[in-house]
Order: C-alpha cells, then structure tokens, then sequence
C-alpha cells in the first residue's frame, strides 16, 4: 500500500552505532528475561526430583493466581511507563523520581487490595474452585502472593533503568541475584527442608534485588534512594502489617460464620481496612489533598452539592 502514496518513501540505513547500541539493549534485557525464565523453570525441575508431579501441579496451580492478580498491576504500570520514559527523555529527573515512587507505591497497594481476601481465605477459594486441594497448595499460593508483593515494587525502578538505555549493570546484577535461586533451593531441599522453602528463597532475594536494584539506579541516575525506603517501603509496610492485622482479627471473630457471608464479611473488611491504613499511613499529604479535591469535583458535578 505504501508503494501507491507518494509522501511514502523509504531506504535502507546502515548505522554501526545505533545497531551496536540497539544489539547492546536487546542483549541485555534478553539475560534478564532469560534468568528469569531458567529460576521458574530450574525450580520446577528441582520440585519434580524432590517430590514428584503433585508438588509440581501445586505450584502450577499458585503461579496461575498469581499470574491472574498481577495482571492489574501490569495494567497498570502500562499507563505509567511512558511516562517515565517520556520524563527522562526531556531531562526531568524530579518529575521521574516521583512518578516511581508512586507507581512503586500504589502498584503495591493495588495488588493488596486484590490479594488480602485471597491471603486470609486461601482455603476456602481453593476448595471452592477445585473442590480437591493439592498438598501444599494452600501455603503455595500464599507464600506466592507474598512473593508478588515483593516484586510490585520493582516494575517502575525497571522501567526507570529501562529509559536510561543504560542497563548492563543493572540486567547484570539482577541476573546474578536472581539465578541465586536454583542452588540455594537445590541445597535446601537436599538438606531435607520443605517444598516452601523454596518460595521463601525466592522472597527474600527479590527483596535483596530490590536494593541492588535501587543502588545500581543510584549509580546511574542519582537516584534518591533513603527517600524510596522512607516514602515507599516504609509506608508499604504499615499499611501491609495493619490492614492484616485488622483483617485476620475480623476473621478469627468470623470463623464459625457462613463461608460464603464470612468470605463476603473479609471482602468488605479487608477494603476497609486498607483503604483506611492507605490514606492514613500510605499516602503524603498531597495525595490526600489531590483525591479532596478530585472527590469534591466529582459530588459538585454530579449532585450539584458545593462543599466547603
């Protein structure tokens, strides 16, 4: 079609540079998926030889929730990337610190929003939904839920490293993180540990990740990274301890209920309770003043009510 339009045109361009660098770019974000790629894999392999297919399916069973819940994360972070990238490229490094810190933030506010019923009924929906339980799916599919908790933060320092172009050092050093899995898995197991304790391997060096990756970003951006633990990690952590809190205590009060009314009753309290920990401990002052006024638009434009 492009032959028939005369504002169309094209040639052939040969530039060293910009392949060198295009190749460089594509190579080393390959060695990130493909770490990635050989842990989930290298993980079920050692499961398979531990415990056999069942312990296999268990975890197959884990990964599709949590594949499931944190596609509204990838959603979401779908929005935000191009703005991160689109900051960066124009040289405004401030408005791009704050938008990770954010998308950071409410990433994982949104995933525990989706995972907290999840997490405190994991039972009950897993009996719904395959009426046979799996042995150790139910503290698979916690352990994982935790698990993408942990890595929700880090979606928005990738995309930050991704508009650098620069990310040898980064794909690098999460690669070797990373690919840490499979031989401390493969010594726990052989030591006798349970089929679990490889999730909360890989817990625990996504969170060690987590801070290789934000001082790898520190060397390359100045990134501003006491600022991310105070105003992101910190506040993910109290709003995740007590909106659990709260929740579990409503659930143990709950327990002789009704499954589905006490599963209905966790819904309504687990939205409660991290709405409330979210704007009380969560959010800066600016947010809370943002969603006022957002709200306050929405109740004149609708309702035609003026508040003060």
């Amino acid at each position: 079609f492009i032959f028939r339009l005369k504002e169309c045109s094209y040639c052939f361009i040969w530039n060293k540079q910009i392949f060198k660098e295009m190749l460089g770019f594509a190579s080393w974000n390959f060695l990130g998926a493909a770490s990635g790629m050989m842990v989930g894999q290298g993980i079920n392999i050692l499961l398979n030889i531990f415990f056999g297919t069942t312990i296999n399916a268990a975890r197959a069973i884990a990964f599709q929730i949590q594949g499931a819940v944190n596609g509204f994360v990838i959603n979401f972070m779908l929005v935000i990337s191009p703005q991160i990238v689109k900051s960066y490229a124009v040289n405004d490094k401030n408005y791009m610190f704050q938008l990770v810190f954010l998308s950071s933030k409410y990433s994982f506010f949104l995933l525990h929003l989706l995972t907290l019923p999840i997490l405190i009924q994991t039972e009950s929906i897993l009996t719904w939904w395959l009426k046979i339980v799996p042995n150790e799916t139910i503290i698979f599919t916690r352990l994982s839920i935790i698990y993408s908790l942990t890595i929700s933060l880090t979606y928005s320092i990738n995309m930050a490293s991704q508009a650098t172009g620069n990310i040898r050092m980064f794909q690098t050093v999460e690669a070797a993180i990373l690919l840490l899995n499979f031989p401390i898995s493969y010594f726990l197991l052989r030591n006798g540990y349970p089929a679990s304790s490889t999730f909360v391997v890989m817990t625990v060096l996504s969170v060690v990740a987590l801070f290789a990756r934000l001082a790898v970003l520190n060397s390359i951006l100045s990134f501003p990274v006491t600022d991310y633990i105070k105003k992101v990690i910190f506040k993910v952590i109290i709003v995740f301890t007590v909106s659990t809190l709260i929740t579990y205590f409503v659930f143990i009060q709950a327990y002789s209920f009704d499954k589905f009314y006490q599963f209905l009753f966790i819904l309504l309290t687990s939205f409660i309770s991290i709405i409330s920990a979210i704007w009380i401990f969560g959010s800066e002052k600016y947010e809370r003043k943002i969603v006022k006024m957002k709200l306050s638009d929405i109740i004149e434009k609708n309702f035609n009510i003026k508040l003060q």
